[in-house]
């Protein structure tokens, strides 16, 4: 069945905050963190780690963006959910 897997790079928030961010059965939500600048290297260093972990096809918790295209780490965003 499904699984999931969360990357967190250059992450500076607390592991509960982040928690209740990406666990469904938290009842009280964190404020989502400001948006930082989109680093290439980051997304790229990620990329390799999800393929790494045997990732090929994907659903990001996150609203809708363009982003780069995954296809030549072998990587497919097959859609997203909203991250509420």
């Amino acid at each position: 069945g499904p699984c999931g897997v969360a990357v967190l790079l250059n992450c500076s928030h607390d592991v509960e905050r982040l928690a209740a961010q990406l666990l469904p059965e938290s009842a009280a939500r964190a404020a989502a963190p400001a948006r930082s600048q989109f680093d290439l290297r980051l997304y790229g260093v990620g990329a390799q780690i999800l393929r790494d972990l045997g990732v090929r096809r994907m659903q990001l918790l996150a609203n809708p963006r363009r982003m780069p295209s995954m296809t030549g780490y072998g990587l497919e965003i097959s859609g997203f959910r909203a991250a509420a």
